[in-house]
């Protein structure tokens, strides 16, 4: 599970394998890429950067994003396989799908990104972290505790060992 400060979910990415990838289709919107990204995608698919602007990018004013191709009323990227339900170009994905779902929008949609994601879970940093500010306060058995509750609410039971 990775888990981002200043965001109330955690991600698993395990389940981007069972998943039709919702990241890549839906809405229409813009997935960014700069000059080093439109360079590595080229690179990855022996093109151009001319080529792949050409073909796969649209440019917003200054900006270039991939382009997006619109099937039965769903928007999917230009680089999403729909057969496979994967990413053509996984490997050189732009930074802002490689950041998905810790993008500043879901900070504060956060239940939008439960709707979009099947790996977006809850998640229990904010009590990890209001934990650390209070160890120095609590005694041993009350830590123990805390750890033992916190530590089942998140699928791994903690034990203290015997050494």
């Amino acid at each position: 599970m990775l888990q981002k400060e200043g965001y109330n979910f955690a991600f698993d990415q395990k389940a981007c394998k069972n998943c039709s990838g919702y990241c890549c289709t839906g809405e229409s919107g813009n997935i960014w890429v700069n000059k080093e990204e439109i360079k590595k995608i080229a690179g990855f698919l022996d093109l151009s950067s001319d080529d792949l602007v050409k073909y796969y990018l649209t440019k917003t004013h200054y900006k270039y994003s991939l382009k997006e191709l619109k099937i039965k009323g769903n928007y999917l990227c230009v680089f999403f396989d729909d057969k496979n339900k994967n990413c053509s170009i996984y490997e050189v994905r732009p930074k802002q799908c490689r950041t998905f779902p810790f993008w500043d929008y879901f900070k504060d949609n956060t239940e939008e990104a439960f709707k979009e994601c099947p790996g977006v879970k809850k998640s229990n940093y904010s009590v990890l972290k209001n934990f650390r500010l209070m160890a120095d306060y609590l005694c041993i058995d009350e830590i123990y505790y805390i750890l033992c509750y916190v530590s089942c609410m998140i699928g791994y039971p903690f034990q203290m060992s015997a050494d």
